[in-house]
């Protein structure tokens, strides 16, 4: 039963985590690629590939965490820089592409909110 729960536990914070990562994720995964194809081969990550999964659990467990703690802080350090860069940007600029989105949205948008109630049971032990 409760090996069930740290699965069930596991899973939800697998999905969190990659919902919260993923633009992070594909920045640098896109990076790594960019870089690996501009200085020779792209075949070449096969190599630290090969050589984590060499290692002991505990280190690959290490590694993935460093990569973990590299995703989380790029999403805070993106988080906490976007309103001051967009601050940075000309009164005019700002001004001309509010007056366009203005232009360009809807007089009304239609909105609605649908609730979900789910209801789980466990079976009858046997």
């Amino acid at each position: 039963m409760l090996q069930k729960f740290w699965e069930a536990l596991g899973t939800k914070l697998a999905e969190r985590w990659v919902a919260a990562t993923a633009p992070a994720l594909l920045f640098w995964a896109s990076g790594l690629l960019a870089w690996l194809y501009g200085h020779g081969d792209v075949g070449t990550i096969t190599d630290p590939k090969v050589w984590i999964l060499g290692q002991p659990g505990l280190v690959q467990v290490g590694f993935l965490l460093a990569i973990l703690l590299l995703l989380v802080a790029s999403v805070l350090l993106v988080e906490r820089l976007s309103v001051p860069t967009l601050r940075l940007l000309e009164e005019d600029t700002f001004a001309a592409g509010l007056e366009r989105a203005e232009r360009e949205l809807p007089e009304e948008i239609e909105t609605r909110l649908e609730w979900a109630i789910v209801l789980a049971d466990t079976p009858a032990p046997q």
